[in-house]
């Protein structure tokens, strides 16, 4: 039995291979935890204890959770690459600019992430401001 997937091919979802992805995924768990639980507080933010080379990158920021200034920008700079070059792949479709490619519509992330305009996708940030309102009050 497979269920469905957007942007990847079907998984099995046998008990033996759901077995074996949970293994991988404790082992990853505990492994990412381990990283975490290492940085250090330095000038009040997070730093991963990693030699200096490595700072300055995204994949420092996302994998060992530093958050120094260099890490921190690196990231910002990359996700905001992948976020320009995602709004250049937006078509025009009756008027609205919608998002093409393996995008789930009707999400709030996809219309902010993705700057998809179609109706599903505006209704869905609307869902999210209506949700984010109602937890206020």
């Amino acid at each position: 039995m497979t269920k469905p997937r957007v942007g990847r091919p079907p998984k099995c979802w046998c008990d033996s291979c759901t077995a074996k992805r949970e293994k991988i995924r404790g082992r990853v768990r505990k492994y990412r935890k381990g990283r975490l639980d290492s940085r250090i507080v330095v000038d009040g933010r997070l730093v991963a204890p990693v030699p200096p080379e490595k700072h300055g990158r995204a994949s420092t920021y996302t994998n060992w959770g530093c958050r120094c200034q260099p890490c921190t920008e690196a990231q910002t700079s990359t996700f905001e690459a992948t976020r320009r070059e995602r709004f250049k792949r937006r078509q025009l479709v009756n008027g609205r600019l919608v998002a093409t490619g393996n995008v789930q519509h009707g999400l709030a992330t996809t219309y902010v992430n993705w700057g998809c305009r179609c109706l599903d996708c505006c209704r869905g940030m609307s869902n999210y401001h209506y949700q984010q309102r109602r937890r206020v009050a």
